[in-house]
């Protein structure tokens, strides 16, 4: 499945959750958009502390493409200083999809090129609805299959979750 929104509109539809307005950060979405189209870092830190959510509904993995880049990723983005890594992927996931955190689970960490990656395992409620992000123009429950085209950060951070679900059984 994979959908993107046309002229700010989404092709699906649900609502952001009230629950979770103590997680939306002080930043205003002004600022959100700033951030993230000029790759600057609220933190000044190098690499970006990021919280990155795995969210999977019928074995396909959630991954969302915003307008800045060509390939897909995870859910996910800057920690705002003072903010937990946890508070963080279940807010970067409710402003990029709608969806509500309902079980966050610290996985590891993943270091890449511009991001220190804290990776959780987030169970959801909802329906994506990727209207509410002027940034976020596309998602896809993906397969794994080379139809969906993802950075490859995306696969380093799902082989290592394979690698310890393997090492775990």
């Amino acid at each position: 499945e994979r959908s993107s929104s046309t002229n700010g509109a989404a092709l699906r539809c649900s609502h952001a959750p009230r629950e979770l307005k103590e997680l939306v950060s002080p930043l205003s979405l002004w600022e959100r958009v700033r951030v993230r189209a000029h790759g600057e870092n609220n933190l000044n830190e190098t690499p970006r502390q990021r919280a990155t959510a795995i969210v999977i509904r019928d074995g396909r993995i959630l991954v969302v493409r915003d307008k800045f880049r060509p390939a897909f990723m995870l859910p996910g983005g800057g920690i705002d200083e003072g903010e937990s890594p946890e508070t963080a992927v279940a807010r970067e996931l409710t402003e990029e999809t709608t969806l509500t955190a309902t079980a966050v689970q610290y996985l590891f960490t993943h270091d890449g090129k511009y991001n220190h990656h804290h990776v959780f395992s987030v169970q959801a409620d909802g329906n994506v609805d990727i209207s509410h992000d002027p940034l976020v123009v596309e998602y896809a429950w993906w397969d794994g299959g080379p139809d969906v085209p993802v950075h490859p950060h995306v696969n380093a951070i799902l082989d290592r979750m394979k690698e310890i679900s393997d090492a775990a059984n």
